[in-house]
Formats: structure tokens, sequence, C-alpha cells
């Protein structure tokens, strides 16, 4: 050991220890044994030149970065270290337990449990007071959950309180806006969108300006108001809003258009041979207890004086809780109770409108065995080609049963209820008039016509006197 330039040999497995001295090997590396144990000490090195490393590749190895601090270089740069605190950076400098950075042009990092046989799983956990947990899992399927370790879809998120803005799943583009895509044949397809003021959400089958087709469903606030609305949309136009400022709900393009569409609401169409469609049911607000529920309502909104402002709805008919049904009134007191000031529309009941047309109008009411029998007819009207309007009491209608008997009923008053028969056409044709023991007071003129039960005589007022007839 006494040359200058003496060598130390390891030999496999086997420990060589100096007892006595320090002998300087290669300079910087010093050999500096005690009586109880021994060192080897190296240099510091640097990154271009590592005090611990190979003999045909010196710009690789072991050196000291800082006090107390580890490095590794490869090809002459740093890429892992170690500081005094244990904390690990590869490609960059730790500052927590683990740091991971790649400063590449190009490349893939790769972290997971590696298995050739075995199914793995990658975790990821944080304490909290103390309390380490599993935060996130990515199982041996690619399935990644977040509060759950047993994740059943590409991504599943478990947990969380509908009260903390802590949890949840926050998407955010920047400060305004948040947008999810999916893949499409044609380029990324906008599928989620939220809006700045953290109340809008879109569901879409496109961009916020161009949905293809496709559903979206948003949620806006208006410009200048505090009211929100929820829309549906269908290959790029709005078809469904729910205002939050009025609480409509509006069929068609949107609150107001410059072009507003026509819209349907209907039930599912059927689909095969011989299928029947579903029923339709509009419903008011049911109460409860002695409470009545509301109405059904139809409004219109007739047109205006010329300007730009939205003409008033006006209700033109109402069916009522209890089943009565007004046009022109919102206090109907009938099945059908119509009330309008202008004479010639109050009612009318045609057949046909085409002009130069024979028109009928027709009343009737269901015969007593309904299921097998036409309805009875009560009044007929007609306006034929050959200049008569013709009113028919009682039948004229293949269509209908035609009455047995017709009755006529007066009343001496305008407050009795049912009145007295005072004349009936019979089913043979005969004309009865109902017997009266003594001769009419009551709005009696010249012209009138009597039977007499006393005299059992025909009498007619003539010249202000009654006249027997035969």
């Amino acid at each position: 050991m006494n040359s200058k330039h003496a060598f130390l040999v390891l030999s496999t497995f086997t420990l060589v220890s100096i007892a006595y001295g320090e002998r300087e090997v290669f300079a910087p590396t010093k050999l500096a044994p005690t009586a109880t144990a021994g060192t080897v000490q190296f240099g510091d090195g640097t990154v271009a030149a590592p005090s611990m490393t190979f003999k045909s590749d010196t710009d690789t190895g072991v050196f000291k970065a800082t006090d107390n601090t580890l490095g590794i270089t490869t090809g002459g740069t740093e890429r892992m270290r170690i500081t005094a605190a244990g904390d690990v950076g590869i490609g960059a400098t730790p500052t927590n337990r683990l740091n991971l950075t790649y400063n590449g042009v190009s490349g893939v990092a790769t972290v997971g449990p590696n298995s050739t046989s075995g199914n793995t799983a990658l975790t990821l956990g944080t304490s909290s007071s103390g309390t380490y947990a599993e935060r996130m899992r990515i199982d041996s399927a690619g399935r990644v959950g977040i509060g759950t370790n047993t994740p059943n879809s590409r991504l599943n998120v478990v947990g969380g309180s509908l009260a903390s803005t802590g949890d949840g799943l926050s998407i955010a583009g920047n400060l305004i806006n948040g947008r999810l895509f999916s893949a499409a044949s044609g380029g990324n397809v906008e599928s989620l969108h939220t809006y700045f003021d953290g109340k809008a959400v879109e569901i879409s089958a496109g961009s916020s300006s161009t949905y293809i087709s496709g559903i979206g469903i948003a949620s806006r606030s208006y410009t200048g108001t505090a009211s929100d609305a929820v829309t549906l949309y269908t290959r790029g136009v709005e078809r469904f809003r729910v205002n939050g400022s009025d609480d409509h709900i509006v069929a068609g393009n949107g609150d107001t258009s410059a072009t507003p569409a026509a819209s349907t609401i209907r039930g599912t169409n059927a689909s095969g041979t011989d299928i029947g469609g579903p029923n339709l049911t509009i419903q008011a607000g049911r109460g409860t207890g002695t409470g009545a529920g509301g109405a059904v309502v139809f409004q219109t909104s007739a047109a205006g004086t010329t300007g730009s402002s939205l003409n008033a709805a006006t209700e033109r008919m109402r069916i009522a809780n209890n089943g009565l049904i007004g046009v022109g009134t919102a206090s109907p007191e009938a099945g059908i109770h119509v009330v309008r000031s202008s004479v010639p529309n109050q009612l009318r009941i045609d057949n046909v409108t085409t002009n130069a047309t024979t028109k009928d109008g027709y009343i009737g009411t269901s015969h007593y065995n309904n299921t097998s029998e036409e309805p009875v007819l009560s009044i007929r009207t007609q306006s034929n080609s050959a200049g008569e309007n013709q009113v028919f009491i009682g039948g004229s209608s293949s269509n209908f049963n035609a009455a047995t008997s017709v009755s006529l009923y007066t009343a001496a008053n305008n407050t009795t209820t049912g009145g007295t028969e005072r004349v009936r056409i019979k089913a043979g044709g005969q004309l009865r008039f109902v017997p009266l023991a003594a001769a009419p007071t009551v709005s009696v003129e010249d012209g009138d016509v009597y039977y007499n039960s006393t005299t059992n005589k025909l009498q007619v007022r003539a010249a202000g006197v009654w006249v027997d007839l035969h």
C-alpha cells in the first residue's frame, strides 16, 4: 500500500477493510478507515463530471448537487435529485415528496406497476389531519375511480356533498366557461358546455354556436336580467323553452323571433299495422281538501297598432274546474257558454265553409240505445242553392233518428222553471192544443188559437173576442 499508485480491489461478495491510517488511492477518492468502521469518500463532482462514474462513460453517474443533496446525471444532464428531507425530483428540483417533470420536446412518461402475469392497479392518496386515505385508483381494466376503489365505468366519481363547493366534478376551460367534447368522424363535438355565470349548462350535439343533428339543453342568464331559461334544441334550432322570469313554457324557435315558427305539441305516433295512437292529456293544477283545482285557459293575441311592442294576450276559452267550457267568458255557467258581442259569431255550426256550397248544421242528442242507434235530431238548418234557408225540427236527415213528437212549452212569467206544454205535434202528424178550462188572458192578441176544454171547441181571437172555430 506504500506505492503511489496502489489499487483497492473488492472481490464479489468480499469486503476488504483497511485498519491503519488514511491512504489516497485515486484523487479525489479517499479511504478513511477507523478502528471500528471505514468509509470511501469521493469528491463533490459536477453535473458534467460526476464523482462516481464509469471508466468509459465519465459524464454519467452520481454527484453532490448541494449540501446533503444527491444528484444523478446521465450524458452530463441532471436527471434526478434527492434532498436532505428525502424529497425526490425527477426532471425538476423537488418541492414535494415526489416531483415528476418532463421538459423534452416529445416523449412519453410512464408511471405504473407493470406485471407480466397478474393484475395491477395504480392508486393515489393524500393525508388529512395525519390520516392517509386513497383518493384515486386506476384499475387493471383502465377504469378510473375517484372516491371509490372499485370503479365500474371509464370514469367513476363517488361521494361528495351537494352542499359543499369542493365536491363534485368541475370542467373549466378558463374563467369564462368549460367544455367537454366527444370524438366524431368530422372532429370533436361539444357535449357539455358551462357558461361564465355558473348557472348555465348545455348538453349538446354541437358547439355553442352551431349544433349538429342532436339535442341540446341549456340554461342561460338573459342579458340585463336575473332570470334563467331552460331550452331544448334539435338540429341547431331552439324548439322548447321554460322561462325563469314568467314561468312560461314556450314551444317554437325562441321566446321571441323575427321569424317565429309554428309548433305542434302531440303524443307519440303509432308505428306498424293497425296500431292506435295514445292520448295526450293537458291537466290543470289540482287542489287539496276544499281547495278547487285550476282551469285550463286558452289565450290569443289580436293585431294592434303598428310597432315592435308585443300585443297583449286575451283569454278566448276556458275549461273550468267543474268541466264547464266558456268561450268569451271566464265564468261559464253551462256545458258550453258562449259570450260574444258580435251576434253573427256567437255560435255557428257548419258542415263546410266553401263558398257557393250547400251548408248544413245539426244539433242532436244520443239515442236511448246509443250503442246501436243513431242519435236523435233536434234542429237542422240548411242554406242551399235553391235560395232556401230552412230550419228542420225533429228530423230530415238519414244520419239521425227522427223525433216521435215535438212539444212547445211556455210560462206566464220569466221566473218559472219547467213551464207548461201548450202544443204538441204527435207521431201520427196530428197537432194537439193542450186544453184550457178558460180563455187565456196573458199576452192575448188577434189570431191566437186555443182549445177550450169547457166547451170542447177550438177558439180563435178575432176583433178582440174569442170566436168558436166549429
